[in-house]
């Protein structure tokens, strides 16, 4: 996707979602799912449980959806313009996994993560680092305390509000065309997409980024983190959208800063969005 409009012909995703032991895998599960099926894109599941795992079945949940009949076949998936790939892994994740992403040229990375704790300690710090470093495309956490915008039994996606978070550096120009990409795999009635400042005056925004968007935006004197909390909470957002720096600096930023806090108590899934490469 040309990131740095937000027009754009071919809205397909690529998605990458790593399953780690965890007692509420379905919930990324699905939102892994529906961001693939949404899209008419594609899935690659990493599951790293080995067989005691807890039961990821695609058809299962697409028929649960009503995107496939009961009873349908594997082939059937395809039919409904879905590519899934399903490998189960043992053993050093970070090599697995960056066999999987080099091979494959992913658009988004999903991952569950656990809310009110640190969450390095769900993945282990050298994975993180990795991924944050190395993935330099949109991440989407989903915190295992966190209300979902997708229904995990239902399928049913609910996006009627969106925090975006505005800085004057990094630029959230990549932020914008990524939440416009959204909108396109997810049709429906115009969220309310909130633009939330921490200054005294509102960083300039691409007029093309605002083109169709019902905008509303917020300045906060408070730090970076509690700010973004307290207005997803307040607001009751179901997403929020968040512009990081590159490559140099995103691996500091997961590991002890902003991100970090707010994963620690996001009230819904965060999306990261590396501003450059």
């Amino acid at each position: 996707m040309p990131e740095t409009t937000p027009a754009t012909s071919n809205h397909s995703l690529k998605v990458i979602h790593p399953v780690h032991q965890c007692d509420s895998a379905r919930v990324p599960f699905a939102h892994a799912l529906k961001l693939a099926a949404a899209s008419k894109g594609e899935l690659e599941i990493v599951d790293f449980r080995g067989r005691d795992g807890e039961g990821l079945g695609v058809r299962a949940f697409l028929e649960k959806w009503g995107l496939l009949p009961q009873g349908a076949h594997r082939g059937d998936v395809q039919k409904i313009g879905i590519k899934v790939t399903k490998v189960v892994k043992h053993g050093n994740e970070k090599k697995e996994l960056t066999k999987r992403m080099e091979k494959n040229n992913h658009d988004i990375l999903v991952l569950g993560t656990k809310s009110q704790s640190h969450f390095l300690h769900f993945f282990g710090p050298d994975l993180v680092a990795y991924l944050a470093a190395h993935f330099h495309k949109a991440t989407l956490y989903v915190p295992d305390a966190a209300r979902p915008f997708v229904d995990p039994d239902t399928g049913k996606t609910l996006l009627q509000r969106i925090l975006v978070p505005v800085a004057a550096s990094p630029s959230s120009d990549r932020a914008f065309a990524y939440l416009h990409r959204l909108l396109k795999i997810f049709p429906g009635p115009a969220p309310r997409i909130i633009g939330l400042h921490c200054g005294n005056s509102f960083p300039s925004i691409s007029a093309p980024f605002l083109k169709g968007l019902s905008w509303t935006q917020t300045l906060s004197s408070r730090a970076i983190a509690i700010s973004i909390l307290e207005n997803a909470r307040q607001q009751n957002v179901d997403l929020i959208i968040m512009a990081t720096k590159g490559r140099d600096t995103f691996t500091k930023k997961i590991l002890g800063s902003i991100t970090e806090k707010v994963l620690h108590s996001a009230p819904c899934p965060v999306l990261s969005v590396p501003a450059g490469s």
